[in-house]
């Protein structure tokens, strides 16, 4: 399997118990509690937006509001006094050769204050200090802060349609309706519209393409073993990854993950910011896809969402991050250009991904990844 070095996956997890005071609790309860009281927080960011006070809400972002009505700190501060002590949460992970590792677990604190939704992340830490990573993967509402986004980038090339048939509707009446609208994936009609394809069925789609094309693909996404799965939700651990902003800068990796995410079809455009990103030995991996996007067009990919990626590159550029030249940006789309193409070739194309989405979150398509759910 093409897969990323790290020490918690390769020990190959069998079973995670996760605990509240020592009684076992389901994933979810973890992220309410921990993350709960930060939705005034959310609310008022959302409605700052949506009253259209974009100056007040970038100044807000960027931490440069000195305005005595901001409510973030005071939001954040109430926050900080809900949260629960060191050591009453934690998971006793049981790996195949028998051991068992306690990890406590604790919140994510560095955040942007000007954020949109909750936090998706708690942190796992061993006594030796070892991090582990616990991701709760939401499929988003379409009302809300995806549709606003798609609509502001793409316009009415973005298929609502298709975007929200993830949602269970209503409307159905018959087991019938219900299996079809299940597993009969709609695919938009023309290549130029744009459809979001939720974290959660996105992750279980790639990890069968990797199964099935290994040897052939790269990784987008880092190595997972699954916890549970909702209606809605998919929680997971993963290695604790550096962002790219800390690694040893590779334009082979970053030019072969451009070229494989849109031989897929995939963009980021909507959210893509280089701390979602990890460099590691066999590429570059996004551990933040919350926000992707599909498309056919082969301008919208390799034109639109291509200086999306290289103007993040160049920002972090001239703020003296990263030192590129122009050659180094050209042999980025050269490569990525090239590696659609050989993709191509080996049978993976825009249309791949149709074979493997699937409307409802199946964790059991993907038998091959470890499941740590517990009994």
């Amino acid at each position: 399997m093409n897969g990323m070095a790290g020490g918690f996956i390769n020990k190959k997890p069998r079973e995670i118990r996760l605990k509240y005071q020592g009684t076992d609790i389901p994933a979810e309860q973890i992220f309410q509690t921990m993350y709960q009281d930060l939705e005034p927080l959310v609310d008022s960011n959302v409605s700052f937006q949506n009253m259209g006070s974009s100056r007040r809400y970038r100044a807000m972002r960027d931490g440069r509001s000195g305005h005595k009505s901001d409510p973030s700190e005071r939001l954040i501060s109430d926050w900080t006094k809900t949260l629960p002590e060191v050591g009453e949460f934690q998971a006793d992970v049981t790996f195949d050769d028998g051991t068992t590792t306690t990890y406590d677990i604790g919140e994510r604190k560095n955040f942007d204050k000007g954020i949109l939704k909750l936090p998706s992340i708690v942190y796992l830490v061993s006594e030796d200090g070892t991090q582990v990573i616990l991701r709760e993967a939401r499929r988003y509402p379409l009302d809300g802060i995806v549709k606003k986004q798609a609509i502001k980038h793409f316009g009415n090339r973005f298929d609502i349609k298709a975007s929200d048939q993830y949602e269970k509707s209503d409307e159905l009446v018959t087991e019938e309706d219900e299996r079809q609208a299940e597993t009969d994936l709609l695919i938009p009609s023309k290549d130029n519209q744009v459809m979001y394809v939720p974290e959660p069925q996105l992750l279980l789609a790639l990890e069968q393409i990797y199964q099935d094309f290994d040897g052939n693909i790269s990784r987008l996404t880092p190595e997972m073993a699954i916890v549970d799965s909702q209606e809605d939700k998919l929680w997971f651990v993963r290695e604790y990854l550096p962002d790219m902003m800390n690694s040893q800068f590779s334009t082979e990796k970053v030019g072969q993950y451009i070229g494989t995410l849109h031989a897929l079809g995939l963009m980021e455009i909507m959210d893509r910011q280089l701390i979602h990103y990890c460099l590691f030995k066999q590429g570059l991996v996004n551990y933040d896809p919350d926000f992707m996007t599909h498309t056919r067009n082969t301008i919208m990919l390799t034109q639109r969402d291509t200086e999306s990626f290289l103007q993040e590159l160049k920002s972090n550029n001239h703020q003296g991050a990263i030192h590129l030249e122009d050659e180094d940006f050209k042999d980025m789309r050269k490569r990525a250009s090239r590696l659609m193409e050989e993709l191509d070739q080996k049978g993976i194309n825009r249309k791949t991904i149709y074979d493997y989405l699937s409307k409802s979150i199946d964790i059991e398509s993907v038998p091959f990844i470890p499941n740590l759910k517990q009994d």
